[in-house]
């Protein structure tokens, strides 16, 4: 009885883990379709640097070259389900096909706001850039008015 006293007051309630989750999952989502976004913008270019090249190159049976973006893991105490109440910073690490790059981030950087808004309009999430993490920070106000705490997502 003790210990589930004890755990009741050091879990996350209800609200938080609704909202951690809501921005997560809207992260993740916007994260895919930037990584859609890019595959496209480099097979065009790579299309059009093929055609100027080498006419007479067969195409490949639909096998290009990798994603850049391949996927999205979720990591720390996210991914191990140990967050605490008031845990308002959660990570996810992007998963690269090549080195990732400066380039890269801002080429994440450019297309997120904008893939953010797709997937949830009615959430306003303001995006930073940290070059010396190489991460970017996806932030929002908490939707209760006592709290003006901010969620955060970190994305390596």
């Amino acid at each position: 009885r003790h210990c589930m006293a004890k755990h009741e007051t050091i879990y996350p309630t209800e609200m938080e883990l609704e909202a951690i989750q809501r921005i997560v999952g809207n992260t993740e989502a916007a994260l895919k379709k930037v990584s859609d976004m890019i595959a496209a913008e480099d097979t065009t270019s790579g299309d059009k640097n093929k055609n100027k090249k080498d006419s007479d190159m067969k195409k490949d049976d639909g096998e290009g070259k990798p994603r850049v973006l391949v996927g999205v893991m979720r990591v720390g105490l996210l991914a191990k389900q140990l967050l605490l109440r008031g845990d308002s910073n959660v990570e996810l690490v992007v998963l690269c096909g090549e080195k990732p790059t400066v380039t890269l981030l801002r080429r994440i950087a450019n297309h997120l706001p904008k893939q953010l808004k797709g997937v949830a309009p009615d959430e306003k999430y303001e995006i930073t850039v940290e070059y010396q993490d190489a991460c970017l920070i996806v932030s929002t106000k908490k939707r209760s008015p006592e709290d003006e705490n901010v969620l955060s997502v970190m994305v390596h």
